[in-house]
């Protein structure tokens, strides 16, 4: 079974026009947009999200033009805004309750949605640990990405980097000394 989209926009976030129709086959055929760095591909999925939270995409550059934005079906159907779910690709704690429809089989879903919900609770816990360890309560993610040279929104990889060195007995030297301590400024600044 083949399944046809139309997509026809015009001044959404950046994208003056574009007009395609996507073709998948048997309804598990992936489509991947491949465009250089910085063409279209994040005005085009946030086109797509505002459409599913019910807004009209627009453009934020040139206030004054019209935006217009429609999926047809291959009845000529506009699609239902439910029916439009959209990923955010650079945001690590990026949760929803659609996520695991990504999934092919009932029994992966439960397994993605049990690890993800583990995951998160863990990380929650951990969070809550290094709040009482470091005697800070608030902005403890960013201070420790940003301590060891990682983007404040890449916690869990900047977490993946500190445990492998940690298991390497790397600095060692420094498990005993409080976070308040080395991190304060003035310690900073001699280095």
């Amino acid at each position: 079974m083949t399944s046809k989209y139309q997509v026809n926009m015009a001044n959404c976030y950046g994208i003056s026009s574009l007009s395609h129709e996507f073709t998948f086959e048997n309804n598990n055929m992936p489509i991947a947009i491949y465009a250089p760095n910085g063409l279209m591909k994040t005005s085009f999925a946030r086109s797509f999200k505002d459409y599913s939270s019910k807004k009209s995409p627009r453009d934020l550059v040139y206030t004054e033009k019209v935006s217009t934005f429609q999926v047809l079906d291959q009845d000529g159907v506009e699609i239902v805004n439910d029916a439009v779910f959209v990923v955010d690709s650079i945001n690590e704690k990026y949760a929803s309750s659609k996520m695991s429809t990504l999934l092919a089989s009932e029994d992966l879903k439960a397994e993605y949605d049990a690890v993800f919900s583990a995951v998160g609770e863990k990380r929650d816990a951990l969070l809550k640990l290094l709040k009482r360890k470091v005697g800070v309560t608030k902005g403890i993610e960013q201070m420790f990405t940003s301590s060891i040279g990682f983007p404040e929104n890449d916690f869990l990889t900047a977490l993946g980097t500190v445990e492998r060195e940690v298991k390497k007995d790397s600095h060692t030297q420094f498990c005993d000394v409080s976070y308040k301590v080395l991190f304060d400024p003035k310690v900073i600044e001699l280095s």
